[in-house]
């Protein structure tokens, strides 16, 4: 006799495939709620052309959210989902990963701005 399974089943393979598309879909997500909240926010008696001021403007306000709460909340979010993915796994590498992303997302646009203005 037959036993009928109502759900299928999850293996290793199904859940990284998932987890994959999932992060890459919130990654598109994040960036278009990004780039929509500065450009909603922009003046509206600006002109249509982009300047260098335009993108100083974009890069301080990227780098207020990064420095921020969102990027705290990114940051604690990108370890969650590496300590889930390494845990399903069952390689610390996961763990090791979550923690690169965290630091990131935490220093890593000081250093940037950093880099790039030649002053540290």
């Amino acid at each position: 006799m037959q036993h009928l399974t109502l759900a299928p089943t999850l293996d290793a393979a199904k859940i990284r495939k998932f987890a994959r598309h999932a992060l890459i879909t919130l990654g598109i997500l994040v960036a278009v709620f990004a780039v929509l909240t500065f450009f909603n926010s922009a003046d509206a008696t600006s002109s249509s052309t982009a300047t260098a001021d335009d993108f100083d403007t974009l890069v301080t306000w990227v780098r207020g959210q990064m420095e921020g709460s969102a990027g705290k909340f990114l940051a604690l979010l990108g370890f969650a989902i590496a300590l889930a993915a390494g845990l399903i796994k069952g390689s610390i590498a996961g763990i090791v990963f979550g923690l690169g992303l965290a630091l990131s997302a935490a220093y890593g646009p000081g250093i940037l701005v950093g880099i790039f203005s030649a002053t540290f």
